[in-house]
């Protein structure tokens, strides 16, 4: 990563959830020193699928569908959640290769026998892939 670069976070949000992204965006900046810009997307036109199984668990879900249009189809960028707040540097996770991908997900669940084992928690953790 150059000193001119940006590093872009799209953040899915709702109208309740509006006072959660400057947190969020604090949150990101006090921990790096790299360029950031956050881009909330609400109210967003979003597809609908055809089948309503598969319709969104937010009326934010399916917002980052939008994130290669709204960022001119250039680049890279980061998809959060308003709720979500960042405790290291962003610069690690912006710089992780992409070795000709053009998505990257989380490849297994560290951790997964003490996440299962909490009260309420299922019993098989499942991967979530923004």
């Amino acid at each position: 990563m150059s000193s001119n670069d940006v590093i872009r976070v799209f953040v899915g949000v709702d109208r309740s959830q509006a006072l959660a992204v400057p947190v969020l965006e604090h949150s990101i900046k006090r921990h790096t020193t790299a360029k950031v810009e956050v881009i909330p997307m609400m109210d967003l036109p979003v597809p609908v699928p055809k089948d309503p199984r598969n319709g969104q668990r937010t009326g934010f879900s399916f917002s980052r569908f939008c994130i290669p249009k709204l960022a001119g189809y250039k680049g890279k960028a980061i998809y959060m959640d308003a709720d979500m707040l960042v405790f290291r540097d962003i610069r690690e996770l912006w710089d992780i290769p992409f070795d000709g991908a053009k998505i990257i997900i989380q490849k297994e669940v560290k951790f997964e026998e003490v996440t299962t084992q909490k009260v309420g928690a299922p019993k098989k953790r499942k991967k979530q892939c923004a």
